[in-house]
């Protein structure tokens, strides 16, 4: 059904635009020989009077095929202009027209769509802030985040940024996008003791806050969270298969632990609610999705992304400064052994320890080196969550130092799997389709550390569709021979053999690489430590590395809310319909139009990463179908606007061969007075084609990158 309707999205987009040529062309007297969803073989056909209406191949497209066309993409050749019917005897005013035929409909029937959705309700996700992270990662340091900065708070509804009202999330990332290189402002909706104000951010007069660009994906953050709905979109129980009385997708949590959940709070606020008990015993009122009403005890086990399925050592990888973790003395690198003597099973864990403390002091103890350091501090209140302001990740690198045990306080996944205190962490594999994590690992050996600079972790993961990042080949490997000419063999687990360039190290990496490996040393990973972040080496392993397949041995329930959230929106008056279809008409044309330029700028002038951002023709028909599958038809149908409307601006474009291309030889040929060389349109045409190839075959690229990784 949802496959259905995704290509009735695709081929309506399509099909409209080409009727808009095909209307033209009848009113112009010009004979349409063809009428084509999708290019290349025909696989049906009918013809109707004189045209042909068929249905091809590759569904990347349409086309409208005239007498006299000159068209590379449909096979055509240039026909009679003496023939009263071809497209080269019409006047310039009506090959214009007929032109501007396509985009003119794309236009008008997005504009009619959004119109008809914002006076039945456009389906928006609430402009509402969900969390805020206190830091960032900014030229390799924890530094306060943007939204920190702003003075932004958990439940602040967004009104403006930059000037511009906002009505949906859509909206702010958009213009956080947009904006990057200019300073952000923002009007925000906030109820302090039961009023409701709105306030200018930043509240500093003359305080100028800027995106940060992330290091990974290269897009835009000021570090806030979008909202997720009130109902379970995911629940999973990590020991195997759902119970009978489990929760369920599309429950609605009532209550937790006898205290009611407020009407109308949203999935990050119920999740906040929940933290507390993460590792214990709640009990939930569930409103099931059939009507029923019930009530279940589980362990809770957060959400899916808090990893508690695996018990793995939590460690340190940066702490904020001026925060009760620096003052205390907490370094990155530290391993997390316990709050209040109870052990920490992994980073997940440790956030809702913290988080049931509400603020009063806590002991932790950490493992540096040899040593088991205890410190005595205070969370600090960060919109409702507890922090002591470190960034804890997964110890996924190295010699294990201790090895967690399970929430009920039983041997842990990786003691169960065989795994001794002193062994070696040697890769980690991404789930599969039970996402349950996988390791190689290492019996014994010593553990060498290889200083990396901030250079050295950008150039580790510098990624694309045409290359795999260099961490995916340097990552568990055993060194076969020493390091020569900045380069360096190895052979991993599978006995595969590889040769690997080291040139896009720094300097200093690349000396302490020549002086550290041997052959036999196993690259096991970077991990941050005290002074920064290091290349983790094993040396002296006792045997070959294994594959560990855990399994989880807790019994507990992860829970996740639905992140395809899109109520409808309720005008503030009748004429705020036609402001939303206005503006996100104008909006999708005059940002895309900005937002270009900086697929091209480097990361420092605030350039953003095609390969994140862009979506060829797999990557729009899994929008279609996912939009209509886990959303609603009402946002299926906004979709297909949106896309009419990139369809519109894409087919403006300047490029030979598309109708901006045209648009521009008529503009040219008018300014002249005389038609131009046909081998000069020829050639600009099959230039365009080519153009147009190289940039589909791009984007399909793109898409099948994201499903492969």
């Amino acid at each position: 059904m949802f496959w259905i309707l995704a290509l009735l999205g695709f081929g309506f987009v399509i099909a409209i635009h080409e009727f808009g040529h095909f209307t033209f062309a009848k009113l112009a007297g010009v004979k349409v020989e063809r009428f084509s969803i999708g290019f290349g073989p025909i696989l049906w056909s009918r013809r109707v009077g004189e045209t042909e209406y068929s249905l091809s191949l590759l569904p990347l497209g349409g086309y409208v095929k005239m007498l006299g066309e000159d068209n590379p993409a449909q096979g055509a050749t240039v026909g009679d202009v003496s023939d009263p019917r071809s497209y080269l005897a019409a006047s310039r005013g009506w090959k214009a027209l007929i032109l501007l035929g396509g985009v003119t409909f794309n236009l008008v029937s997005s504009w009619l769509i959004l119109v008809g959705l914002a006076f039945w309700g456009m389906p928006m996700t609430p402009p509402v802030i969900a969390g805020i992270s206190p830091t960032v990662e900014a030229d390799g340091e924890m530094k306060p985040s943007p939204a920190k900065l702003l003075g932004l708070r958990q439940g602040d509804e967004v009104r403006e940024v930059n000037g511009q009202r906002t009505r949906s999330w859509d909206e702010i990332a958009m213009r956080v996008a947009i904006d990057n290189r200019q300073p952000i402002t923002m009007r925000v909706r906030r109820e302090v003791d039961g009023k409701v104000s709105e306030i200018a951010l930043p509240e500093t007069a003359g305080a100028e806050v800027y995106a940060s660009n992330s290091p990974i994906y290269r897009l835009p953050t000021i570090g806030i969270e979008r909202p997720q709905g009130p109902s379970l979109g995911r629940v999973a129980r990590l020991d195997g298969e759902l119970r009978p009385n489990d929760p369920r997708p599309d429950d609605r949590i009532l209550a937790i632990d006898g205290v009611a959940v407020p009407d109308g709070a949203l999935g990050h606020d119920i999740e906040r609610r929940l933290r507390a008990f993460l590792g214990r015993v709640v009990t939930l009122k569930l409103a099931r999705g059939d009507g029923s009403r019930d009530e279940v005890a589980i362990r809770y086990a957060g959400s899916p992304r808090d990893n508690l399925a695996i018990e793995v050592p939590a460690m340190v990888t940066g702490v904020m400064d001026d925060s009760p973790a620096q003052r205390a003395g907490v370094l990155a690198g530290d391993i997390l052994l316990a709050v209040d003597g109870e052990s920490v099973r992994s980073p997940g864990n440790f956030i809702g320890q913290v988080n049931r403390r509400d603020g009063a002091e806590l002991v932790l103890r950490v493992r540096r080196g040899a040593e088991e350091p205890e410190f005595r501090l205070s969370a600090a209140d960060a919109q409702g969550q507890r922090i002591i302001g470190v960034r804890v990740a997964e110890f996924f690198a190295g010699k294990l130092p201790f090895l967690p045990p399970a929430l009920d306080g039983s041997p842990g996944a990786l003691a169960a799997a065989g795994m001794q205190p002193g062994d070696a962490l040697l890769l980690r594999i991404p789930g599969g389709k039970d996402e349950k994590p996988r390791y190689l690992a290492l019996a014994g050996g010593d553990e060498v550390l290889v200083p990396l600079t901030l250079h050295d972790l950008e150039a580790l993961d510098d990624r694309n569709i045409f290359k795999r990042p260099l961490a995916s080949r340097l990552f568990g490997v055993q060194i076969t021979s020493a390091v020569a000419d900045d380069r360096v063999a190895v052979i991993d687990a599978l006995k595969n053999q590889d040769q690997i360039e080291l040139g896009a190290l720094s300097d200093e990496t690349r000396g302490g690489l020549r002086a550290a490996l041997a052959p036999g040393d196993w690259i096991a990973g970077a991990r941050s430590h005290g002074e920064g972040n290091a290349l983790v080496i094993i040396r002296g392993a006792t045997a070959a590395p294994r594959a560990l397949d855990l399994k989880p041995v807790s019994d507990a329930v992860a829970l996740e809310f639905t992140p395809f959230y899109e109520p409808p929106y309720r005008l503030e008056h009748w004429s705020e319909a036609f402001a939303i279809a206005n503006g996100s008409a104008r909006r999708m044309v005059t940002d895309t139009l900005r937002l270009i330029p900086k697929f091209f700028a480097s990361r420092a002038d605030g350039g953003i990463a095609a390969t994140q951002t862009l979506s060829g023709p797999i990557g729009i028909f899994t929008m279609f179908k996912t939009s209509a599958e886990k959303v609603g038809f009402a946002s299926f149908l906004k979709l297909v606007a949106l896309i009419g409307l990139n369809l519109f601006l894409v087919n403006l474009l300047p490029i030979p061969i598309v109708d901006g291309g045209q648009l521009l030889f008529l503009g040219i040929e008018a300014v002249i007075r005389r038609p131009l060389p046909e081998t000069m349109r020829a050639v600009a045409n099959y230039a365009g084609f080519a153009l147009v190839v190289a940039l589909m075959l791009f984007t399909i690229g793109i898409d099948v990158w994201r499903l492969i990784n």
